[in-house]
């Protein structure tokens, strides 16, 4: 994997988040002849869409997968949105996320984070809706709250 990643990491909702266009150049730097393919799939009223994205090696073997569906009454570029995410969410099951280009302190190469509050460690644990990283306290308060690891800009709108 590209030793470049870390220097793309930026921060949304305070925390470091690698984004798609960024482990996509990684991913075609390592493996230049697998294919990343998405699929659209419409609703019948066409307002929203489901993009399923398939990883997908030399010999045409699917090595991940990912999804996300997307509505025009969120997102005027909608299509977009999906595939972007789908694509986002299949790279990370192939090891091109966040957490690859975070050090083992959990910290992007090169920053430091506050050692006296290990919640701010990232953790393996992402949101089941959107997929971002949960730091430790996160994930251990939306399982408290919500019975599932759900980051704070799901939890708005998500019911127990």
């Amino acid at each position: 994997m590209s030793e470049n990643q870390a220097q793309h990491l930026t921060k949304v909702q305070g925390r470091a988040y690698l984004p798609v266009d960024a482990r996509i150049v990684a991913f075609r730097e390592d493996h230049p002849e697998w294919a990343i393919e998405t699929e659209v799939t419409f609703t019948d009223d066409m307002n929203a869409c489901i993009v399923k994205c398939s990883v997908k090696d030399e010999t045409g073997r699917v090595l991940a997968n990912g999804h996300k569906k997307e509505s025009s009454a969120a997102f005027a570029d909608f299509v977009e949105k999906a595939e972007t995410g789908a694509i986002g969410r299949a790279l990370k099951l192939m090891g091109y996320g966040t957490l690859n280009a975070l050090n083992e302190a959990g910290a992007p190469c090169g920053d430091k984070i506050q050692t006296d509050t290990p919640a701010n460690i990232p953790t393996a644990e992402a949101c089941v809706s959107c997929g971002c990283v949960l730091t430790a306290g996160q994930a251990a308060l939306a399982m408290k709250r919500y019975e599932r690891l759900i980051c704070g800009a799901c939890q708005k709108g998500a019911g127990k």
